[in-house]
C-alpha cells in the first residue's frame, strides 16, 4: 500500500512539475504578483476568501487552458478554506462566459515581463531565458488580441480571401474598399432600406498615413474588378479603332459613327463632360471608379469640386442626372438613374481636400475607414507587409 502511495505521489509531483508554470513563469509567482497588485500583498482571509478565490480563478483560467484540475492544483486553500468550497468557486469561474484575457491579468503578466527585462539588463539570472520569456509573453498577447476576431462567424469566400490578403489589422479598410466594387458587380440587386428599394450605391474613402498599408488594398480591388476591366479593354480597343478611322477620314464627307460602348471602370482623372458621357453609356449598370491617390481628384476637379460632389451625391441616391448644352458637339446626357460607385484612398489631409464643403450632404453619403496606426510597428517579414 505504501509503495502504491509513493508511486502515485511521484506521478502527481511529475505532473505538477510539468504544469507549474505559464510560459516559464511559475504560477506561484503570478499569484503572488496578483495579490501584491490587487490586495495590498495580502492573501485572502476567511471573510473574503470566496470572492477573491473566484476572481483569481476567473482570471487564471485563461492561462491554465481552462483546466479544472490544474486550477485546483495551483490555487491554495486560503485561511483554512475547505477543498469542497474552493472547488465550488473554481467551477463557478469556469462556467463564466469565455472572453479575451482580462486586463488585470494582462497587467500582472506585463509587470512580471518588466521585472524580467530589468533582470536581463542588469545581468541577473539567465539573459537568454529572460529574453525568451519576454518574447513568449509578447506572442501570447498578440494572439489574445485576435480573440474576438477569430470568434467572428466565418465570412463569405471572397470577403475572407480579401482579408487574408491584407491581414486582420486592415480588415475594416479592405471591407470598406471592396463593398462598392461588390455593389458594382451585383448591379441588379436591390435592398429594402426604410421600406424603399435601393440599389447597392456606395462611396468610400480609405484614410491612412504614408506607409500605413493602403497600397496592399490596390491588388484586392484589381482582383474584384478584373473581369469587368477585361471587357472594358475590348471596348476601348474598338474606340481606338474608331479614332484611327476618324483620323483617316478627316477630310471626307462620310465620317465613321462614334460607338457608344458600356465602359464601366472609369478613371477619376477625367472631366465632367467625359465622365457624364461614360456614365450615360453603361446600359443601366453600375459604373465603378477607384483611385489609390485621392489627390488625383483634388487636383483634377479643383475648379469643379462642386460638380464632383453633386454627381456623387446623386449617384448615392440613385436619382436622375441631366446635362444640357446648345452645341451639337457638346455632351448632352439624360440618365434616369445614376449608378456609380467610387472608392478613394489617400491621407487624412487629402480627405479634407476631397470633401471641401461640409454642408452639402456629401459627408453623410461617404463612409471613411482609417488604417491602424503603425508608427512604432517594427519592420517584419510577415506576409501582410
Amino acid at each position: 500500500a505504501s509503495t502504491s502511495s509513493t508511486a502515485s505521489t511521484a506521478a502527481a509531483s511529475t505532473t505538477s512539475a510539468a504544469q507549474d508554470n505559464y510560459l516559464g513563469i511559475p504560477y506561484g509567482e503570478i499569484i503572488k504578483k496578483w495579490w501584491q497588485m490587487y490586495n495590498d500583498g495580502q492573501e485572502p482571509m476567511r471573510s473574503n476568501r470566496n470572492t477573491l478565490t473566484f476572481e483569481l480563478a476567473v482570471n487564471l483560467r485563461h492561462i491554465c487552458g481552462f483546466d479544472r484540475n490544474l486550477l485546483a492544483q495551483i490555487i491554495p486553500c486560503y485561511d483554512g478554506f475547505p477543498e469542497q468550497e474552493k472547488m465550488a468557486c473554481i467551477n463557478s469561474a469556469l462556467n463564466e462566459k469565455i472572453t479575451q484575457m482580462p486586463k488585470r491579468l494582462k497587467d500582472v503578466l506585463s509587470a512580471i515581463r518588466q521585472e524580467r527585462m530589468k533582470q536581463g539588463n542588469a545581468g541577473g539570472g539567465s539573459a537568454a531565458d529572460n529574453e525568451a520569456l519576454v518574447n513568449a509573453l509578447d506572442e501570447a498577447n498578440a494572439k489574445d488580441d485576435l480573440f474576438y476576431y477569430n470568434a467572428l462567424p466565418k465570412l463569405p469566400q471572397g470577403i475572407r480571401d480579401s482579408i487574408s490578403a491584407v491581414g486582420p489589422a486592415l480588415a475594416l479598410p479592405v471591407i470598406t474598399a471592396i463593398c462598392p466594387a461588390i455593389g458594382m458587380l451585383a448591379t441588379g440587386v436591390k435592398v429594402s432600406v426604410h421600406g424603399k428599394m435601393n440599389s447597392l450605391n456606395l462611396i468610400s474613402y480609405i484614410a491612412g498615413d504614408f506607409a500605413s498599408g493602403k497600397g496592399s488594398i490596390d491588388p484586392v480591388i484589381d482582383a474584384w474588378t478584373s473581369e469587368v476591366k477585361e471587357m472594358d479593354k475590348m471596348y476601348q480597343q474598338k474606340e481606338d479603332e474608331w479614332r484611327a478611322k476618324k483620323r483617316a477620314a478627316k477630310n471626307k464627307k462620310e465620317q465613321p459613327e462614334e460607338p457608344k460602348l458600356p465602359v464601366r471602370c472609369l478613371t477619376l482623372n477625367n472631366t465632367v463632360a467625359n465622365l457624364a458621357e461614360r456614365l450615360a453609356n453603361t446600359e443601366g449598370k453600375h459604373a465603378f471608379s477607384f483611385t489609390p491617390e485621392a489627390d488625383t481628384v483634388a487636383q483634377k476637379w479643383k475648379s469643379a469640386m462642386s460638380d464632383f460632389s453633386v454627381m456623387l451625391r446623386q449617384a448615392y441616391d440613385g436619382t436622375s442626372y441631366e446635362r444640357e448644352a446648345r452645341s451639337a458637339d457638346a455632351v448632352n446626357v439624360h440618365i434616369d438613374r445614376l449608378l456609380w460607385n467610387v472608392v478613394m484612398c489617400g491621407t487624412p489631409d487629402a480627405l479634407y481636400r476631397v470633401v471641401s464643403n461640409y454642408t452639402d450632404g456629401f459627408q453623410s453619403r461617404i463612409i471613411v475607414a482609417k488604417t491602424p496606426d503603425n508608427t512604432f510597428t517594427p519592420l517584419s517579414d510577415n506576409m501582410y507587409v
